[in-house]
């Protein structure tokens, strides 16, 4: 039986092995077992479809140049000429639609045969490489710039003086099973690891500043004690927007202003109380001060809002390390604003 075993599993010449394996197998089984063909994706295609996302062709350009200067020691046989203009390509392809690198090689194998480590490696030198030149792109505006863009919004009139918004975003990471609610990198906004980010933007949806990657455990009045110093350098004698969180700045940090909202009274009936004695509730001045400052902060998440809709790295789990991550928060904030009108 064992020799019986041993000249089919090591058939002469003749002998067909496939179809041995197949009469061992149930057909259903040995479709499940064969690998699926995977039609390739043109190079053409690729671009039409990073420019569907609104990525303007004058961005790519901008990125492909910026890259070609730097002369990277990227992997690959055939270095065309065309080589690192069409990585970059293939970096925004990847981030905006989340496609795996085992998926891109597939897909590309036709007319550019990169096994799915180089590609790895070529597009995280990309990743760090374009995060240079996009934080010459998150740029503080004057204050008559940000003033003129305020009037335009139609604040209320409690609230017209805002400048700048001012919120922070917590961008998830892969690990969630395996990462403790106790570790740093926790966050229980997004109920997985994370690196939040300070972003402080304009009315018009310019992405003034950035600061980040830290614990998302972090309060935000903590954070800005942490940086009241470089915060009162930059912003002395702007008006911000914020919510509670915030209340620390309003109350700590002299030469700026903070909008935030008066916080809802909080306390339990007391036992022997009669109902309604005692009952602190805010009045209906503070009642519509919160309100006009809910309006104004409706625009402090719609600039990253519509980044995390347009990247679909951002809008699920990163897997690349927070490194990789941290590059592509400063792509993204840079293309946002690349994009945006210069006036």
């Amino acid at each position: 039986m064992a020799c019986k075993i041993f000249i089919e599993l090591f058939p002469r010449n003749g002998h067909n092995p496939e179809k041995f394996f197949y009469g061992l197998w149930p057909k259903n089984n040995c479709k499940k077992m064969k690998r699926k063909v995977v039609e390739g994706t043109s190079y053409a295609t690729i671009k039409k479809e990073v420019f569907k996302k609104k990525i303007g062709e004058n961005t790519v350009r901008d990125m492909i140049r910026f890259v070609e200067a730097k002369q990277l020691n990227m992997w690959g046989r055939e270095k065309t000429s065309f080589f690192v203009g069409r990585n970059v390509s293939l970096c925004l392809w990847k981030d905006l639609y989340k496609h795996g690198f085992n998926y891109i090689e597939d897909q590309i194998r036709d007319w550019m045969p990169l096994s799915s480590k180089s590609l790895q490696h070529n597009l995280q030198e990309i990743r760090l490489v374009l995060k240079g030149r996009t934080e010459e792109l998150v740029v503080l505006q004057e204050t008559k710039v940000l003033r003129r863009q305020a009037r335009k919004a139609g604040l209320p009139k409690a609230v017209c003086d805002i400048e700048l918004w001012i919120d922070s975003v917590d961008c998830r990471m892969d690990g969630k099973a395996s990462t403790s609610r106790k570790d740093p990198s926790w966050s229980y906004k997004e109920n997985s690891p994370a690196q939040r980010y300070q972003v402080v933007s304009s009315a018009a949806g310019r992405i003034q500043k950035i600061w980040g990657r830290y614990s998302p455990k972090v309060f935000d009045g903590n954070w800005l004690n942490i940086n009241k110093q470089q915060l009162v350098e930059l912003f002395r004698n702007r008006v911000f927007v914020a919510d509670c969180h915030y209340e620390w700045g309003k109350e700590n940090l002299k030469g700026i202003k903070f909008h935030v909202p008066f916080p809802r009274p909080r306390g339990k009936k007391k036992a022997g109380e009669k109902d309604g004695a005692n009952l602190r509730v805010l009045t209906k001045e503070q009642q519509k001060y919160n309100a006009d400052v809910k309006k104004a902060r409706a625009r402090v998440e719609s600039p990253f809002g519509l980044i995390k809709t347009k990247w679909g790295c951002l809008k699920e789990y990163f897997a690349e390390g927070p490194e990789q991550l941290d590059a592509l928060v400063w792509i993204a904030c840079g293309v946002h604003n690349f994009q945006l009108p210069s006036k």
